[in-house]
């Protein structure tokens, strides 16, 4: 059972990077990994328990903003690190929300700087998760290696 718990670990493993879109100056918070890691990495980072309401889903999109200060922190959390539809998902709201804080509307008149944006932040991301969700696999077929044959 050792054996099963390891490779259970390697697929669950939290991971967070900031990333930067230079033409709106933007940076968000992407994080990948199982709810309670993401959980704590809120509390961590001082932005409270998270949407209560989409804890039972693959990702969220939010933007927190400290009042004290005027800042805004975006933050991008998806469950698994092979899944692409949770994270096409989530930039759609990440990319209207820029679009709603420059003043900007998300309308057919700004089609190219709307697939621009999209684009930049599904492929900054895709790649992220592609690279960790490699690194998952690797995790996985090195514990299943070290599992002992039934006899």
């Amino acid at each position: 059972m050792k054996n099963n718990k390891k490779i259970l670990a390697a697929e669950e493993k939290f991971r967070n990077i900031n990333l930067y879109e230079p033409v709106f100056h933007t940076r968000v918070d992407f994080c990948v990994g199982p709810e309670p890691e993401m959980k704590k990495w809120l509390q961590k980072n001082k932005l409270g328990d998270g949407p209560e309401r989409f804890w039972d889903l693959n990702g969220f999109y939010n933007t927190y903003v400290y009042k004290e200060k005027g800042l805004m922190r975006r933050v991008v959390w998806v469950r698994a690190a092979a899944n692409f539809y949770a994270l096409f998902h989530e930039v759609i709201h990440l990319t209207v929300d820029i679009f709603r804080d420059a003043g900007m509307l998300f309308s057919l008149e700004n089609e190219e700087t709307i697939a621009y944006l999209q684009t930049h932040w599904f492929r900054s991301m895709w790649r992220v998760m592609g690279n960790w969700n490699e690194e998952n696999i690797k995790l996985k077929k090195s514990a299943e290696n070290k599992i002992e044959p039934l006899t």
